[in-house]
């Protein structure tokens, strides 16, 4: 695979997650600091999701070395790996209100989004 560019980043996350909610999804037992390495085995993660769902139609990547990520893309690789991060916890799933669930609702219709590039 030639694909030598980062589809999601950690700037990418921080930047489109307010403080609260990146500190509840990647913080170690309910604390106010991230665990940078729990966050950046999703984005590893989310990186790969994305490259498996839209192989059949980019079999050399998404993206090589010197483009520039489409603003779109980012955000819903960010969907996915909020929703890869909240099924992490303990509570994930716990009833369909939470915030958990908005996550993996997010990231399910992100994920959608992937899949129909290969059409």
């Amino acid at each position: 695979m030639a694909e030598l560019t980062a589809i999601i980043t950690a700037a990418d996350v921080t930047g489109r997650l307010s403080t609260q909610a990146y500190a509840r999804l990647f913080a170690k037992n309910g604390g106010a600091t991230a665990d940078t390495t729990f966050r950046d085995l999703c984005i590893a993660e989310t990186n790969s999701r994305i490259r498996t769902l839209t192989r059949a139609a980019f079999p050399e990547g998404l993206y090589e070395e010197g483009d520039t990520v489409d603003p779109e893309v980012t955000g819903r690789g960010v969907d996915i790996l909020c929703m890869i991060a909240a099924s992490r916890h303990a509570s994930a799933g716990a009833s369909a209100g939470d915030e958990s669930g908005a996550y993996l609702s997010h990231g399910r219709a992100a994920e959608k989004f992937f899949h129909g590039m290969n059409r």
